[in-house]
């Protein structure tokens, strides 16, 4: 694991030609562009995360006459700090900050601490969002970086905190047949509170036209919950409220020199709550679904089937698996963790959230899923139990985006098994959500990226199309993009 962490070195911003093994089809055409982290060395200072790593864009370009590359660094503000000071001094998820050489000493740790209160890391090394012909690179954090797609220069930073009192935001937003861009961040205080946002995308600064949507107060109201992504269907947006919490004393123990990853709290016996906001009128459904522990970062997809909300997500059982992607403080490998993350689908009966049900009735009547929901005693809450696909182990998922928000066949992922504490034995996963079925791909030589389907043009079924990922051999410093 410890090679993954040493594969960047320089940007190659001048596109080269990539050598074909193969064939491609011929109606592949454009460009796709992936983003990641990828500079873990800052002087004699290493980021300790696979998520900390400085954000490298990268752009494969698809034409009649071949096929081209480059990447270049996100040149976000965190990355100017810790390249003119030659040492981390932005905190990152798994990587403590550390005072900044370049400030005076006897104000260094005033600024220190007054830093690590009103600036969140702006390294956007997550997602890539195409918004009005640019590139918005996103993080979980309120800082976006704007890239320009043919150059890969990085162009504008913006704050969400200039436009909302938001500190936390999801890097994954999901775009709406309308045009507009909806995604939920965190405002963090002792009124923690997570709100629904969207923006349009046809304009050139579409956060100066972003509205609320909606405001759901957190059950802790001091200890918001950890997340990363959210579920959308046609008319509803999904919460996931898991017991990761940010805890009372998040500011305390940063000044104290700790990671994000390292004082993040979680509450084993408590219930994690699915908060459903309907997106046309902007209210927050008044029955909360609930369910035992356990611990997700990503929706694969949410739609609506006869008065039932459709939830599938790639979960653990608990948050242990946050542990694998952290080195140790001194040296070795990539401690593992023993959990692995299976598709799991809960559904959420819309059709029942009125007072009145018999709390001991099944309310899923859907045929195709063993997921089941029952009404509390308190005839407030909504109990639900998923679906669980055993033999679906999958992590990063992805769906044809024709199918978003809609009811679907097939999701692809990465099939990863992170007790080993390497990426020994990762595969691509194809599940077949009809027939419960996985199909896998694998070569030991490889270690694989998050999957993307391309449908093709002339499609008529769900899957007819490719599916691209990128792979870095192994034990050589160079990457291949394949085509299945």
């Amino acid at each position: 694991m410890e090679a993954f962490f040493d594969r960047f070195k320089n940007d190659h911003a001048d596109p080269v030609s990539c050598q074909i093994k193969g064939s491609v089809p011929v109606w592949l055409k454009g460009t796709l562009f992936a983003n990641g982290a990828g500079l873990f060395d800052i002087g004699n200072d290493k980021l300790k995360c696979l998520f900390d790593g400085m954000a490298v864009l990268q752009k494969y370009t698809f034409k009649s006459s071949g096929i081209s590359y480059c990447n270049r660094l996100i040149h976000s503000r965190t990355y100017k700090r810790n390249k003119r000071a030659n040492r981390i001094v932005v905190m990152e998820f798994g990587t403590a900050g550390n005072p900044d050489p370049l400030i005076p000493i006897c104000t260094r740790y005033f600024w220190y601490y007054y830093d690590l209160l009103t600036t969140e890391t702006d390294n956007t090394c997550v997602n890539v969002v195409e918004i009005c012909n640019k590139l918005m690179a996103m993080t979980e954090t309120n800082g976006v970086n704007f890239v320009e797609p043919v150059s890969l220069a990085t162009k504008r930073h913006v704050n969400l905190g200039n436009y909302t009192d938001l500190r936390v935001s999801s890097p994954h937003p999901r775009k709406d047949p309308d045009g507009y861009i909806w995604n939920f961040g965190t405002h963090i205080s002792c009124a923690s509170h997570y709100t629904l946002y969207k923006m349009p995308s046809g304009v050139s600064d579409p956060f100066a036209n972003l509205k609320i949507v909606c405001e759901i107060p957190s059950r802790w109201r001091a200890e918001p919950s950890y997340f990363h992504s959210f579920g959308m269907s046609d008319n509803y947006a999904v919460f996931l409220e898991q017991t990761l919490t940010f805890p009372p004393t998040l500011f305390l123990s940063l000044v104290g020199g700790m990671a994000l990853s390292e004082i993040l709290k979680f509450y084993k016996t408590e219930k994690c709550v699915f908060h459903v906001v309907d997106k046309r009128s902007g209210q927050l459904l008044d029955v909360r679904f609930t369910a035992d522990v356990f611990f997700s970062f990503h929706f694969a997809n949410t739609f609506e089937d006869d008065g039932h909300l459709v939830v599938d997500l790639s979960c653990y059982p608990d948050a242990g698996v946050l542990k694998s992607f952290v080195r140790p403080r001194v040296g070795g490998d990539v401690a593992g963790s023993k959990v692995v993350s299976r598709l799991w689908r809960f559904v959420l009966p819309l059709h029942s959230t009125k007072n009145g049900t018999n709390n001991k009735e099944d309310l899923v009547t859907l045929e195709y899923t063993t997921a089941r929901a029952v009404r509390q005693a308190d005839d407030k809450s909504i109990f639900c139990v998923p679906e669980v696909f055993n033999n679906c182990i999958l992590e990063m998922p992805q769906i044809n985006h024709a199918f978003d928000g809609k009811q679907y066949r097939y999701c692809y992922g990465m099939m990863q098994d992170f007790t080993t504490g390497s990426f020994d034995g990762a595969k691509l996963i194809k599940f077949d959500l009809l027939k419960k079925k996985a199909t896998l791909w694998a070569d030991s030589n490889y270690i694989p990226s998050e999957p993307l389907f391309v449908p093709a043009p002339d499609a008529k079924e769900e899957d007819d199309g490719n599916v691209l990922r990128m792979l870095a051999l192994r034990f050589i410093k160079r990457k291949e993009l394949q085509l299945l």
